[in-house]
């Protein structure tokens, strides 16, 4: 079962890291059932400005009825479940998780979680690694056997008023990696994920083509090294991802003044520029 926050959740039109993990699965030929309460990635509908004299929209409620990029394999969609939401926090994963652990009974889970903690001054470092041994007591509470893959936090790019942010996520990137084996039991393993220390991004923060293979990779030779897997770990990632979506030059292009400004959905499309 995926653990994680917008990094794993994906937006509408990405491949996200889980397909490509998936794709790792499959390759070896191993089976492998993903486990959880979601499928989908994060769809966010277009909403139109608001006008000034409009209140501020409350925040959007969690949606995970988003698509993928056109070209997964369909059988990926059968099999992309996972416990992965956008903005989610360590702070409250832990009061979810034994629920979800109850629900779906995973071998594993590989847990992506942290940023928001730390990006949004929730936790610092030290209450942050509190929260994630929560969380790990809160799992194991609801199957004492399972295994864990964690990884570590991300290094955004810089955010006024933020300038402590390196240095935190440093200092429980120092910790996590130093707890994890003090957590771990024979019974219920714990393997430490390094995933900050290669990673490309589209804005700072979440994976394009690239850091989506970068982060499967990441998990990928965990699972390899820590857990006796027979199969290789991922692959060099290729030097072309995820080609270009065709693009076409748009026809019939009417440009009319409105006070409410235009929207227009197109699939994996992040914003315009005209």
């Amino acid at each position: 079962m995926v653990v994680g926050d917008s990094i794993s959740h994906g937006r509408e039109g990405d491949w996200t890291w889980r397909y490509r993990i998936w794709e790792w699965f499959r390759d070896q030929e191993l089976l492998v059932q993903f486990v959880g309460p979601y499928k989908g990635t994060n769809h966010i509908p277009p909403y139109p400005p608001r006008l000034i004299t409009e209140d501020p929209p409350a925040w959007p409620p969690l949606r995970t009825d988003g698509g993928y990029a056109a070209g997964v394999d369909p059988l990926f969609l059968a099999n992309s479940d996972h416990f992965a939401g956008s903005g989610r926090q360590v702070y409250q994963v832990k009061d979810l998780i034994a629920e979800q652990v109850a629900a779906h009974q995973p071998d594993i889970c590989l847990v992506e979680l942290g940023f928001n903690d730390l990006g949004w001054r929730v936790s610092g470092p030290r209450a942050l690694l509190a929260d994630m041994k929560h969380l790990i007591h809160e799992a194991r509470s609801a199957k004492p056997d399972l295994k864990f893959a964690v990884a570590n936090v991300p290094h955004r790019t810089d955010l006024p008023g933020q300038e402590d942010l390196p240095g935190k996520t440093d200092f429980y990137n120092h910790l996590l990696a130093a707890a994890i084996p003090t957590w771990s039991t024979p019974l219920s393993p714990i393997a430490f994920v390094r995933f900050c220390e290669n990673y490309s991004s589209y804005d700072g923060l979440h994976p394009n083509a690239l850091g989506e293979y970068q982060l499967a990779q990441s998990f990928s030779r965990t699972l390899h090294t820590s857990f006796s897997s027979a199969a290789t770990p991922s692959s060099p990632t290729p030097q072309n991802p995820s080609p270009r979506a065709p693009l076409p030059a748009p026809e019939n292009f009417t440009a009319l003044s409105s006070p409410r400004g235009a929207t227009h959905l197109v699939t994996g499309l992040r914003r315009f520029w005209v």
